[in-house]
Order: structure tokens, then sequence, then C-alpha cells
């Protein structure tokens, strides 16, 4: 068995059968023809293992960044082992604007298109040109952005491929045109400094996130547990009724995204603690293994979480990460 604690950001100590590194899209083609029962992952910030996996783990470690440009965009092309936030100051050091909203981001390129990872207004689907694939056979294949199904937080990759593809790269493009996107609150501030920059917001952004979200260095945790709920109107009306310092943000046909962080701390669970895992003390969103956890403590604070909400404000929030039990991915639910 091999120990999977350096690469879970919750710093677990769970073991697989064994470990492959991927460097070369070879590496990727031969992973993907294995028979055995595989998951792949990048910087296990996104992930958390329930339990010892009863298969083979792949880590991806291919890394580079491309860039070409024509009269109107830039065009980018990112292996799937490059971490996320290196390829986001990569371009803000060249000037190029676009996906500075997404810093520090944790985890790799490979990963950002299976949950569209997003922050701030913006999403990793508003900037992909495309995704670079292995098929089941071993077959190299480019898929379109419009292929890919992009949703909040989802993608074809999380639900109709979950099985069926391996990410090797991406593509991204960018507007030379560039337009600073500051519609959520905490980045108000910046609409009045003149002559604002891809830069300066990309130094706000890291100054936000580490005030907020602890270092998985220091106090492990895989970021933002939960997905922000996506409510109707009716259900709106009634919470805004109900909490009308509610934070809320309109989305497309009539419905609205509220912030789950807010109803967990509404919930008075910020720093509830079971075993070794706790809600975190400064953003409720996270839960964190204060240096001793065990799977278990992590799946009972989660179901503890979901249903003090749920009893409050009739919602069910959904975790945002990937749990994997001893034969693959399951739900919350099934645990």
């Amino acid at each position: 068995m091999k120990n999977l604690k350096q690469f879970n950001t919750f710093n677990l100590d769970v073991n697989c059968q064994e470990i492959v590194f991927l460097n070369s899209d070879e590496d990727y083609i031969n992973f993907q023809k294995t028979s055995s029962p595989k998951i792949l992952i990048g910087g296990g910030s996104d992930i958390l293992f329930t339990c010892d996996y009863h298969g083979i783990v792949g880590i991806t470690q291919n890394k580079g960044i491309e860039i070409a440009e024509d009269d109107s965009v830039y065009k980018v092309k990112a292996e799937a082992g490059t971490k996320w936030h290196e390829l986001v100051e990569n371009l803000v050091n060249r000037g190029i604007g676009g996906a500075e909203n997404l810093a520090l981001i944790p985890g790799t390129c490979g990963a950002a298109p299976i949950q569209n990872i997003g922050a701030y207004g913006l999403e990793f689907d508003n900037l992909c040109d495309y995704v670079n694939v292995v098929d089941k056979n071993g077959n190299k294949i480019k898929l379109k952005a419009s292929d890919c199904n992009f949703g909040y937080r989802t993608s074809n990759f999380k639900t109709l491929w979950i099985d069926n593809y391996i990410i090797t790269s991406i593509g991204l493009k960018l507007s030379k045109k560039w337009v600073p996107l500051l519609d959520y609150s905490p980045l108000n501030n910046l609409k009045k400094i003149p002559n604002l920059t891809p830069k300066l917001i990309f130094d706000e952004i890291i100054k936000l996130r580490m005030n907020k979200l602890p270092d998985p260095k220091y106090l492990g945790n895989a970021g933002s547990f939960f997905k922000n709920p996506v409510v109707s109107y009716e259900q709106f009306c009634k919470l805004r009724t109900q909490y009308n310092d509610m934070p809320y943000y309109e989305q497309p046909h009539n419905q609205f995204k509220i912030p789950a962080g807010w109803m967990i701390d509404r919930c008075n669970l910020k720093g509830v603690t079971i075993g070794g895992a706790q809600v975190y003390e400064h953003q409720a969103l996270v839960i964190v293994n204060k240096g001793n956890a065990i799977p278990s403590d992590i799946i009972k604070l989660a179901k503890h979480i979901t249903k003090t909400v749920e009893q409050k404000f009739n919602i069910r929030i959904e975790p945002e990460i990937r749990i994997y039990g001893s034969n693959g991915e399951v739900t919350l639910e099934q645990l």
C-alpha cells in the first residue's frame, strides 16, 4: 500500500494500492489503458478520501505554458499538471488580463474544467477554448468548450464523462480588450482606482483569499467544502422576508445564488468541532483538519452542517469537493 497523505490537502493518512506519476501524453495513455480501478488527481485540493482506496492513483505532473496571439486574443495552452495559480500569475506578469479573478485557487489546470472552478464572478468556462483528453482506448481528442456542458461547479467531466476521459491539457482564449470584472462586493473599492490593471486585481484577490482561507500546509483543508445553492424566485422571496440582510447574487432564469458560508455562519456553526475536524473560525464554508482528524470526523461534521442548514433554511447544501470511498467516487448521502 502507498500512502496518500502528501497528495491530499486535507492531510489525511489514507492509502492506495499504487501511485503512478504522469509526465507525458504517453503516461496518460498507459494509465488510461490500465484495467485496475483508478482515479486521477492533481493537487489533491478538491478531494476527500473517506478511507483507503482499493486501486491505483495517478498524479498529474506534466507542466508547461504556451502563449500565442493574434490581433484580438491571447491563446494559452497549459499542461494538466501545471498549478492553476502559477498559470494565472504567469499571465498577469506578462500583462495579460482576464484570469486574475481566479488567483490563488488551489489545484492544477487539469482539474479546473472538471469542477468549472470559479471565484469573484468569473468561472473557468468564461475563459475556456478547448480541453485536450485521452479516451478509454488511448486516443487523443480535443474537445471544444461548448462540448463540455459547463455549469456551476460541474461539467460533463464530473457527470456524463466521469470514467471516459483523462484531461492532459487545457486551452484558454483571452481577449486583448481587457475589461475588469468587479461585480462582487469585496472588489467594489477597486472601481475608484484610476488606470486599474490586472495585477492590482490579482494582488487584491490574493489578499482577500489569504485573509479568509487557511493554508493547507499548516491547517489541512480542501478550500470551500460546499457549493453555494441556487434557489427559485419564490424561495428567495421567502428567505429575504425572514433575513433582510441575506446576501445574494442574481442568476439566469430568475434564480438566485445564496452564499452557503453565510447560511452556515447564521447557524452558529463556526468553530464547531467533531473529533479533529472543525468548521473554520474565519470562514464557515471551510472544514479544517486541526491535525489529528480521521476521515469519519470530516464526514460527520459535513453531515451535521448540511442537516443544521436544511433545518433552518429548508435548503440542502451540497459538497463542492469530490468524495472517494474504497472503490470510487461517492456522495455524502451514501456514507
